[in-house]
């Protein structure tokens, strides 16, 4: 998510301002935020069995945890490599639940349940792969942050969807995984792209020159 946009700059103040000593007055860790990040992400995805409006609140809430635990991380001065970690894969798992109930909200008509089946594991694919492209690169020593339908944008997608779904119930959420579906995998080839036409063809090479024989001494 681009944080030079206004309205993402409004977003962190208010996460920085307002929600943000809320975890830190009572004594949460960022490990803390980021699994209640996941159960809500979680109680979202049982909550499509009856409402995606309520599922479109918790995953709110579970987005707003999801932005907070880096802050409060860094506000601590425990920023590292294993809350990052334990929070990119928390997020597979939170996204995942998330997907599946909206197809099983969707599957309720017949007609669409194969289709959105399709689109919901078009969409899964598609954001592990924007996830891994980027970890790949980063492995190999190159960093690459451009691109769209980021963790946090596909999140707003995800909960309009689930609020706007009360219009046309199941078909609003069954446009919304066709949008995730193509929008992922266009983001992640994107990003395989960029990172592709980066990378060397070939490793260095050591120098394997014969080094010349040292000189006689003289006598």
């Amino acid at each position: 998510m681009r944080r030079d946009l206004a309205p993402v700059r409004l977003y962190l103040d208010f996460l920085e301002k307002v929600l943000l000593p809320l975890p830190i007055r009572w004594g949460l860790s960022p490990d803390h935020v980021t699994a209640i990040g996941l159960a809500l992400s979680v109680m979202a995805g049982l909550a499509y069995l009856f409402s995606p409006v309520a599922a479109g609140l918790l995953a709110l809430l579970s987005g707003l945890c999801d932005s907070m635990d880096g802050l409060l991380a860094r506000r601590l001065g425990r920023a590292g490599q294993r809350g990052a970690f334990l929070d990119s894969v928390l997020d597979r798992y939170g996204e995942s639940c998330l997907l599946v109930g909206m197809w099983v909200w969707i599957s309720r008509d017949p007609g669409l349940a194969t289709p959105a089946a399709l689109a919901a594991f078009a969409a899964l694919v598609g954001s592990f792969m924007i996830s891994y492209t980027r970890a790949r690169g980063e492995g190999l020593n190159l960093e690459y942050r451009r691109g769209f339908l980021t963790r946090d944008e596909r999140l707003v997608v995800i909960v309009i969807g689930s609020l706007a779904d009360p219009l046309a119930p199941g078909r609003v959420l069954f446009l919304t995984l066709i949008l995730l579906a193509l929008g992922t995998n266009l983001a992640a080839l994107h990003r395989f792209r960029g990172i592709f036409l980066r990378l060397p063809e070939t490793d260095p090479q050591p120098d394997v020159s014969t080094p010349e024989p040292p000189e006689p001494e003289s006598m």
